[in-house]
């Protein structure tokens, strides 16, 4: 059985797609996207993740050749019955689309077999069925790398920099309370220039320091571990990969209070994810610092080991091969 992703392969760095295919039976495999393979290419299930990435771009023209090479691609796998397997890692693209791509990225969705959620509470939607497939944890990838010393005080920002992460008003309150913050990240193109010029025009004697740039695993882990204190200032949060990162290496985090986000703290233990409320306060942050001052031990990350994500994963494929074979 032959598994079109809609990524690209596993790379030096671990991402989320490891989980998926690293630890597969041997009855599947997997091809990467290019628009040749998924095309023209010989596949029996195809996998999608982030479906705005069909219809996303940077220009017009590069817009509209995106659109027509979707649209063929629907009309292949509507043609062929081809069974569609949908990934639901947010409930809403991060960056608004326009009328036209919402509409197209719809057919796709709409087109699967089976949605996958990554926590209970993602909504299920009517006539597609859902199954639930935890996000795993990182603790085997991540332990293999040199962890560093705590620095105590120390609050840390981590991950690819969007508009809707908050973190600007991090560093203001970083900024306005003498805290150590680190800022590590790749921002969006319309979040570099604004976060920059914020950076560059703190006061005297600020604490806050900024790697603005995507780092490797070892550098991910290393600045994990010197933290005290995760702090994710979204507006808002389904899943957060970067939440389980910080899980795995025993760092607590702070994080909006959503329905998964507490579900998450109740079945991690105390400690560990500690909840604000609306927009990030310097309250919530220095009462996360003195509650996090001491934490011990490591949190419950229960089962969610790549292989048993992996083996779940094969059997949705297995499953909506043999519907459609059986239509």
């Amino acid at each position: 059985m032959r598994v079109l992703q809609s990524v690209g392969p596993p790379g030096p760095t671990i991402k989320f797609i490891d989980q998926v295919t690293r630890d597969a039976p041997d009855d599947v495999e997997f091809v990467y996207f290019s628009w040749r393979e998924a095309l023209v290419g010989p596949y029996d299930v195809v996998h999608i993740h982030w479906p705005e990435f069909f219809v996303r771009s940077r220009s017009a023209g590069a817009g509209l050749v995106k659109r027509m090479l979707t649209r063929l691609l629907l009309l292949r796998w509507r043609r062929r019955g081809m069974p569609i397997v949908h990934t639901v890692h947010n409930l809403e693209p991060h960056s608004a689309l326009s009328a036209r791509q919402r509409r197209l990225m719809n057919r796709i969705t709409d087109a699967a077999r089976v949605r996958v959620a990554l926590n209970q509470d993602t909504p299920v939607v009517p006539g597609i069925p859902q199954v639930v497939i935890p996000h795993g944890d990182y603790r085997r990838q991540f332990g293999r790398l040199t962890a560093a010393s705590r620095v105590d005080g120390r609050l840390l920002t981590i991950g690819r920099i969007e508009a809707y992460k908050n973190v600007p008003r991090l560093v203001r309150l970083a900024a306005e309370h003498g805290w150590e913050l680190r800022v590590v990240g790749e921002p969006a193109p319309d979040t570099r220039r604004p976060l920059t010029a914020q950076l560059d025009a703190l006061p005297p004697g600020h604490r806050v320091s900024a790697t603005l740039a995507f780092v490797d695993d070892a550098t991910l882990v290393a600045e994990i571990t010197a933290a005290q204190l995760i702090v994710l200032p979204y507006r808002e949060l389904h899943n957060s990969g970067i939440l389980l990162v910080a899980l795995s290496l025993n760092r607590p985090v702070l994080v909006p209070r959503t329905d998964a986000t507490a579900q998450l703290a109740a079945a991690v233990g105390a400690g560990w994810v500690h909840l604000f409320d609306g927009d990030l306060q310097a309250h919530d942050v220095a009462t996360a610092l003195a509650a996090t001052a001491a934490v011990h031990g490591e949190p419950d990350l229960g089962d969610r080991s790549w292989e048993r994500i992996a083996t779940a994963y094969a059997e949705v494929y297995r499953r909506v091969r043999r519907e459609t074979a059986s239509r």
